[in-house]
């Protein structure tokens, strides 16, 4: 989807891939100029298995997206991943969207998790809600347990609303967060 608005989406199959690079349980990459509005996910989306380029990036709704308005999720998202190399980019676990510019009202209530042991050129980023929020978000929360383990070659953004956010106001963690890291 490109240039385009989802409203009312909603996935509740458990969604369980091996070696893939990207799943979500409504779009993968809604792009930049995208909107998602009331759009729900309940089935579990899990990613595992090894990595020789590229990066894993798991999220309830969406990974990458403009805009998301009172999008929620509710499914544990999971990401797990081996591997080294020279193209290796970071992973991503997000309860709602792995990168969104903007978000209002949005929330998560699963279990966002990460194992990594990938010698990666960026940080690893997990958090409860979104991975990254490049502008702002406001009125979201998170009561979902958000946890790490495994190694960090390149450090780590871990967060119980968010694991990187640049500006956030009217927000809320509930949510345990766990940092398990393994000798380097």
């Amino acid at each position: 989807n490109e240039g385009s608005s989802m409203t009312g989406c909603k996935n509740s199959a458990d969604i369980t891939v091996t070696n893939a690079s990207e799943e979500c349980g409504i779009a993968g990459v809604a792009g930049s100029c995208d909107t998602l509005k009331n759009c729900t996910n309940s089935g579990k989306i899990s990613i595992s298995g090894k990595i020789t380029q590229g990066g894993f990036y798991a999220a309830g709704v969406a990974n990458s997206i403009d805009k998301a308005t009172a999008c929620r999720n509710s499914g544990a998202v999971t990401v797990s991943a081996t591997g080294s190399g020279q193209q290796i980019e970071a992973c991503t676990a997000a309860g709602v969207a792995g990168e969104v510019n903007t978000a209002v009202s949005c929330s998560n209530t699963g279990k966002v998790s990460m194992n990594a042991t990938v010698e990666a050129v960026a940080p690893h980023r997990v958090g409860g809600v979104f991975g990254s929020v490049t502008k702002s978000a406001s009125k979201c929360y998170n009561k979902g347990a958000v946890s790490f383990s495994g190694k960090s070659h390149r450090g780590l953004y871990v967060g119980g609303l968010g694991a990187y956010l640049q500006k956030v106001s009217q927000s809320y963690n509930k949510g345990a967060v766990t940092v398990k890291l393994s000798d380097a």
